[in-house]
């Protein structure tokens, strides 16, 4: 079986932000159980880790051919986590609700930048 180092694209952390802060939101308002932020993020953190192993088991992301690269998508609750596999190396980019409409582009920040 094949290992894959993990690599974060700057975008990501903006993503996870966003959505941490909105999830929060939500439980502020009571639409969301008290804790639901928390365990998204702990479900977002597994889902990296199992990409070090099965990142090629994932099935292609609907970006896919806007893009132009062989994006993949792994999905988590109700999110979608898009990533590259580039040799050794899980380039995960972008992290979206799966009621988001697709990306035309993955946007700044994402670009691979392979480990120095």
């Amino acid at each position: 079986m094949r290992s894959f180092e993990v690599l974060l694209a700057p975008r990501l952390t903006v993503d996870v932000e966003k959505h941490v802060a909105h999830l929060r939101e939500l439980e502020a308002e009571g639409e969301l159980r008290d804790g639901y932020s928390e365990a998204w993020y702990s479900a977002f953190e597994e889902t990296l880790v199992r990409l070090q192993t099965l990142a090629e088991r994932h099935p292609y992301a609907p970006e896919r051919e806007a893009w132009g690269r062989d994006v993949r998508n792994a999905l988590f609750a109700d999110y979608r986590i898009l990533y590259l596999v580039v040799e050794e190396h899980v380039w995960v980019m972008r992290v979206r609700h799966q009621r988001q409409a697709q990306l035309k582009r993955p946007g700044p920040g994402t670009a691979y930048s392979p480990p120095r």
